[in-house]
């Protein structure tokens, strides 16, 4: 009886699996027959300086917007991502990047539009100069609790 219930158990994961995988397939074809986002789509979307170096990012600021705006609660307060987010820091996308999705996320990215009336330039910047300051995770080798 329990090998049965095993084999059972078995064949249901395995047609579970099969089924996962015919759904990423049907959404990987799907998404290329969509036309791709374009940096030209974003052109319009970036601060006029294109770097969020250039406007000067205030990292403390960008670290309480992070908060106050919402972004730890898929992010992570460490923007390491785990919450429905994917991880930004500490090492982030470039700011021509980042900026335009943040203003525009792509359909489907489960992401509010933070457009310029929600957040200024100024105020994404800081928000970037706070995703750039996050520290690197130490190196498990040097976990006490994990050696």
């Amino acid at each position: 009886m329990k090998m049965l219930r095993f084999l059972f158990v078995s064949l249901v994961a395995a047609a579970l699996l099969a089924f996962t995988f015919s759904l990423v397939d049907a959404q990987d074809e799907s998404s290329a027959s969509r036309p791709s986002t374009s940096r030209a789509k974003f052109q319009d979307a970036t601060p006029a300086s294109k770097s969020g170096e250039a406007l000067g990012g205030n990292a403390d600021n960008g670290n309480k917007l992070f908060v106050k705006v919402g972004c730890n609660e898929c992010h992570g307060f460490q923007a390491h991502g785990g919450g429905g987010g994917p991880r930004l820091g500490p090492s982030p996308i470039p700011f021509e990047v980042f900026a335009p999705f943040v203003r525009h996320p792509e359909e489907g990215a489960g992401m509010p539009a933070y457009t310029s009336k929600v957040l200024s330039d100024q105020e994404l910047a800081d928000i970037y100069a706070y995703v750039k300051s996050v520290p690197h995770s130490p190196d498990a080798k040097n976990i006490p609790l994990l050696k």
